[in-house]
């Protein structure tokens, strides 16, 4: 530039100065947006619900491997946006129920709305058996047009509809029933359906149970006698998972005291969860875990009065017949 001359912006007309300085600011803005794209994730507007569909859609695993969020009759999926320790206990807990489904029907699949370490480090260890996808382009929450501030749980069938759709992770409690009610038609709240329900004067059920510590198998009614016990403690709360810890609490101040009480754990319940937070509280001996359905009781507390009780004491004579049976409610 010359001495004297205008820069060549200014010597510019009028009209080609606004083109340029609209040129410059697009840039700028487009140079925000793409650094606002890189540190905000997807936001989404809010999730799917019953009769939406989503197009057939995968994503790689902790392990590496493909899996497809419509590979079974029946899916399972439930998004974590939110970090929170209840959610680690919900993927062991799906983890445990998924290992007793039929896989040709349902799958369980966890998915993460970005990196979730705690997750990845139970799928290393082998306490959670499921699939956990991080969806760290967040493919799949647009599919699920899935808000960035939600967890959210979805059935979804082979096709790609959505038969449920809940802004919320499922319990426990209902990711079983609902896994009875959409592959098996009905919703076993008592397995076993030759056993009677508990009631005064009956017999304990024949049942196996397992020592949490030792992993010594034997009979309720042998293990009865053989401690002179006089009260059998059954948990078998709707949310055994989510119960454990106040329970656990409970039993250990009792068990102090009381030299007669043998506490029994509903299968429902996962023994390496269990186990953890019984040691947790250096509790080491004295805790048992049923092989099966708590024949009589799980009926009983489902289906009666005592539906909100997460666990009965049973007072029996020293042949285990049934002398009285009270709820207990923790919480």
């Amino acid at each position: 530039m010359r001495a004297g001359e205008a820069p060549a912006f200014m010597a510019a007309s009028k009209s080609d100065r606004i083109l340029l300085m609209c040129g410059a600011l697009a840039a700028c803005l487009g140079f925000f947006a793409v650094r606002l794209t890189q540190r905000t994730p997807y936001q989404g507007n809010s999730h799917l619900r019953r009769g939406d569909s989503i197009p057939s859609i995968s994503g790689r695993d902790a392990k590496g491997e493909l899996v497809s969020l419509t590979g079974a009759p029946f899916n399972f999926i439930t998004y974590l946006n939110i970090q929170h320790p209840r959610n680690t206990q919900y993927a062991i807990y799906a983890s445990y129920l998924s290992q007793r489904m039929d896989r040709s029907k349902a799958n369980v699949i966890i998915v993460t709305g970005g990196a979730y370490p705690d997750l990845i480090h139970m799928v290393e260890t082998g306490e959670v058996k499921i699939p956990i996808i991080d969806d760290a382009s967040f493919e799949i929450a647009k599919a699920l047009h899935l808000s960035r501030d939600l967890n959210a749980s979805f059935v979804i069938d082979k096709s790609g509809r959505v038969l449920m759709g809940v802004p919320t992770v499922f319990s426990p409690e209902d990711l079983r029933e609902l896994y009875q009610s959409y592959s098996l038609g009905h919703v076993d709240y008592f397995e076993n359906a030759n056993a009677m329900p508990a009631t005064l004067g009956a017999q304990l059920p024949e049942l196996a149970v397992r020592d949490l510590f030792t992993g010594k198998l034997t009979s309720l009614h042998d293990l009865v006698v053989s401690k002179r016990a006089k009260r059998v403690w059954f948990f078998v709360a709707e949310c055994p998972v989510c119960s454990i810890d106040s329970f656990l609490g409970e039993l250990k101040t009792r068990l102090a005291t009381d030299h007669e009480l043998i506490p029994v754990f509903s299968s429902r319940l996962p023994a390496p969860t269990l186990r953890s937070e019984a040691e947790h509280l250096h509790m080491s001996d004295n805790v048992y875990v049923a092989t099966s359905e708590i024949s009589g009781f799980e009926d009983l507390l489902f289906s009666r009065d005592l539906s909100n009780s997460p666990s009965v004491i049973v007072e029996v004579d020293g042949n285990g017949k049934i002398i009285q049976i009270t709820s207990v409610r923790l919480f």
